[in-house]
């Protein structure tokens, strides 16, 4: 497997699939709208980000819907990455490119947003 790197604004997006020169700006948007649905969604749930870091994991399932989301890179604080697993399940994202459909999102919220699908 391939690893196609995305550059947007500060942050690093990366995506698993054909890597290419010029990355699809599709992907760019799609994986944009990922990273800051799950940041207002979190930010909405009473989570400050600010003083923390998390990794989280989620299955792109159809109609947008994140499936099977779970915190990857703990906060440090189960009752916190539990907040925002739940707030994470509510994101709902449009405009999916057909070939990420299936694939699984990693968004880095805190610190340093990230934002990368990989490819079934």
């Amino acid at each position: 497997m391939r690893m196609q790197l995305l550059g947007l604004s500060a942050a690093a997006l990366l995506l698993a699939g054909v890597a290419q020169a010029s990355p699809d700006p599709a992907i760019q948007a799609f994986l944009a709208q990922a990273q800051s649905k799950a940041e207002s969604q979190v930010n909405a749930a009473g989570v400050d980000l600010n003083a923390h870091s998390v990794r989280v994991k989620a299955y792109i399932a159809d109609e947008g819907r994140l499936a099977s989301v779970h915190v990857a890179d703990s906060s440090g604080s189960r009752d916190l990455d539990d907040h925002i697993e739940r707030a994470v399940k509510q994101v709902r994202l449009t405009d999916v490119p057909p070939g990420l459909v299936g694939a699984t999102l990693t968004l880095q919220l805190g610190h340093g947003p990230l934002a990368q699908a990989k490819a079934r």
